[in-house]
């Protein structure tokens, strides 16, 4: 999956490539490319349900308004990293708040496989290289009844990015795999691989594998067990991380022992002792 380094201007990704290897799957069935976009969710977002696919995936090798949870900016510089978001029509809506914690779960046995890499899962959305952010998830939705609605998956991953790459307000914070690797990586085999896997970890979902999910993705979060800080709608409130629950909402235990369920939307993890 190593390619030679970067080249600038017209270091397109495949897509010829990337439709030929998804051909038998749902997620890939219509792929819709941009060279610079404001962001693949946005766009995603604003098609009418039924003018594309299930499966269908918007990539952009740019985008300039690129966003994470709470409307955070999202950097996403041309032909360095994978930005991408897929549309799919959930079969139940029941665990639809799980689906950003498998796509985070998918991302990081991808980088176990393929490089040989330690990554760790932060709740909700982040996968983390040595402390530092390499990829988040941003999951949007549109409800049209009890039973139908179309679900986004936005997925933003730094890939061939040097240190020089970031700005000084996101360089202690954010990594690459080309800075956790040292070698340029190729990123349509890259994304290709990253679909593949994506469909079979939805499918095995929606077949009803949650507990085996959860436990995959709790070994992977190194702040289960510990004490942490959250910001629930505005306010501050300190317990143990006891894991997650059945919908991806996070478990806090209190010091009388009674346990608050806390869902992503509304919830934001300080790890340090303050």
């Amino acid at each position: 999956m190593h390619a030679e380094a970067p080249k600038g201007q017209g270091n397109y990704i495949d897509v010829a490539a990337v439709t030929a290897a998804l051909a038998k799957q749902t997620i890939g069935q219509k792929i819709i490319p941009f060279r610079r976009m404001a962001s693949t969710n946005e766009y995603a977002m604003c098609l009418s349900t039924g003018a594309v696919p299930d499966g269908t995936i918007i990539i952009a090798e740019e985008q300039t308004h690129g966003r994470g949870r709470h409307k955070r900016d999202w950097y996403s510089s041309a032909f360095l990293g994978l930005w991408f978001s897929i549309i799919r029509a959930p079969k139940s809506l029941e665990h639809i708040t799980l689906i950003p914690l498998i796509a985070g779960l998918v991302i990081a046995k991808t980088l176990e496989e393929h490089f040989a890499l330690s990554p760790k899962l932060k709740w909700p959305n982040d996968v983390l290289l040595s402390g530092k952010k390499v990829c988040g998830v941003l999951c949007e939705s549109r409800v049209f009844s009890k039973k139908t609605a179309q679900l986004v998956i936005g997925i933003g991953m730094n890939v061939n990015h040097t240190k020089n790459d970031f700005g000084a307000n996101i360089k202690d914070i954010a990594t690459s795999l080309f800075v956790e690797t040292g070698e340029a990586v190729d990123r349509t085999a890259l994304l290709i691989y990253i679909l593949q896997k994506m469909e079979r970890e939805l499918t095995r979902f929606e077949a009803g594998k949650i507990k085996q999910i959860l436990d995959q993705w709790s070994r992977r979060c190194p702040h289960v067990g510990r004490a942490i800080y959250v910001t629930n709608n505005g306010q501050r409130e300190f317990g143990v991380f006891k894991g997650i629950d059945n919908y991806g909402r996070l478990i806090l235990e209190h010091s009388d022992g009674t346990n608050q369920h806390l869902a992503a939307g509304d919830t934001t993890i300080n790890l340090k002792s303050q």
